[in-house]
């Protein structure tokens, strides 16, 4: 059964800083996903640069899926073919959710403003 927690930590990673789970979603949680995780705000960060390196403008939030995978697979090196039995050939698709949301968090976690050229999240 769902509860609410109280973590008392704030994250940059505002739109999935939720502490209660939704009593319409949770069935469908519940059903579908074996596995969650919570990660420092510095992994967010470093998945941000790194999609600003390939010229995609994510925010926190948005960049979550791959700051996950890069926490996951730099504190367990093996953990993709160890736990998610993921092949070398394999490909995984991270989705992400937002652009820079926060203009002012972006400029400092990229070192600069986002531009129109870039590809928004």
């Amino acid at each position: 059964m769902p509860r609410s927690v109280s973590s008392g930590v704030g994250t940059i990673m505002a739109g999935l800083n939720c502490e209660t789970p939704s009593l319409t979603a949770w069935p469908t949680v519940r059903d579908r996903f074996d596995v969650f995780v919570s990660m420092e705000d510095h992994w967010a960060e470093e998945a941000m640069r790194c999609l600003a390196a390939e010229g995609i403008v994510s925010g926190e939030s948005g960049a979550a899926g791959l700051a996950a995978l890069i926490a996951l697979c730099k504190e367990d090196p093996g953990f993709l073919d160890k736990i998610l039995h993921v092949r070398d050939d394999a490909r995984i698709l991270i989705i992400n959710t937002e652009a820079d949301t926060d203009p002012d968090a972006y400029c400092r976690i990229i070192g600069k403003e986002s531009s129109p050229d870039e590809k928004p999240g």
